[in-house]
């Protein structure tokens, strides 16, 4: 028998929408994205990533299609994505647009964009990137590289903010850092502002199964030639993991800097002159007592049962004490896991 789902939802108002229009909107970004435009339907959704020449993603986001206000006009795609990168990637894809009969907009002034997480004893029976559409609303169920979580997860476009009104009510307004949370821990992983151009779309797992965000038999796009060498050579020397660690920041007046680089100690002890460079993280959130972190680490130190034994982040720590200045601060990671 199973249980009823405990349901969170949370606004998320770091995220934002840019809307492609006209009648090349899905022939120029076949051209530019990682993803098979011929595979989106109203029904169905995608992963997708803008790349630069170098092969390294600009962006990402989460594709959908629907109807128009006006009657007589092509279907809208609308790129799902946070909103802090959403300018550049106006900037990066208005450089090509000038060939095509096509607009883009950043629309996140006429939109809501909710996350909801229903948690369950079973798993989910909804495809991953099955979308549901209604007159005020568009619901998109997202993948896991964690499907032994049990959550359901799904984003929700409300193009009409009166129809959201009292949806938001029962939302978590404030606690972004749990829907970042979630996305780590199932690997669904966006380039947010800070990230443009530092990974390859395969760093991100984004061409796995589960993902589907990278489709190899799809033709040419802006840096396809470097995506397709890594994938067919396996050139990579790093893999991305989900870790956790102990903030431990209950210390009144200190701030954790986001960390940045993986430590492998070659000591029992964490001391930070007797350490070497492992890896690096791509992104990382927080609650108050326990952080996730997903990072690139090299696959020398991925066993079957990968340890975090000897394994820290480095980071930085600013206190707003005078006596006691900022330094550099190794945060021993606790549990270490392959997606």
């Amino acid at each position: 028998m199973s249980s009823t789902p405990n349901k969170d939802q949370y606004l998320l108002t770091d995220y934002g929408l840019l809307q492609v229009k006209g009648q090349d909107a899905r022939k120029f970004l076949q051209g530019q994205l990682t993803c098979d435009l011929d595979r989106l339907t109203p029904e169905r959704g995608l992963l997708g990533a803008a790349c630069n020449l170098k092969g390294r993603a600009y962006a990402s986001f989460f594709l959908v299609e629907y109807a128009s206000n006006s009657p007589k006009a092509d279907p809208i795609i609308g790129l799902i994505m946070p909103h802090g990168v959403i300018a550049e990637t106006l900037s990066q894809l208005n450089k090509y647009a000038l060939f095509f009969n096509v607009e883009l907009s950043d629309a996140s002034d006429q939109c809501r964009i909710m996350g909801k997480i229903e948690k369950s004893s079973e798993p989910s029976s909804t495809p991953a990137y099955s979308v549901e559409q209604s007159a005020d609303r568009l619901t998109l169920s997202l993948p896991t590289l964690t499907p032994s979580r049990h959550e359901q997860r799904t984003l929700s476009l409300f193009m009409r903010p009166e129809a959201e009104a009292t949806t938001t009510e029962e939302a978590n307004r404030a606690d972004h850092q749990a829907w970042k949370v979630s996305n780590i821990q199932h690997g669904t992983l966006l380039i947010e502002a800070g990230m443009e151009a530092l990974f390859i779309p395969l760093e991100l797992n984004y061409q796995s199964e589960a993902l589907q965000g990278v489709h190899f038999d799809k033709g040419c796009y802006t840096g396809q030639e470097i995506v397709a060498r890594l994938h067919y050579r396996g050139e990579s020397k790093y893999r991305l993991v989900l870790a956790t660690f102990q903030t431990d920041l209950n210390k009144e007046g200190d701030t954790l800097h986001a960390p940045t680089t993986v430590i492998e100690t070659v000591t029992e002890t964490l001391d930070h002159n007797k350490t070497k460079r492992a890896g690096q993280v791509v992104t990382w959130a927080a609650t108050a007592t326990t952080g996730y972190a997903a990072l690139l680490v090299k696959q020398s130190l991925l066993t079957d049962e990968p340890s975090a034994s000897n394994l820290a982040l480095l980071c930085e720590r600013d206190s707003k004490s005078t006596t006691s200045p900022s330094e550099a601060t190794l945060l021993p990671i606790n549990t270490l896991n392959k997606f």
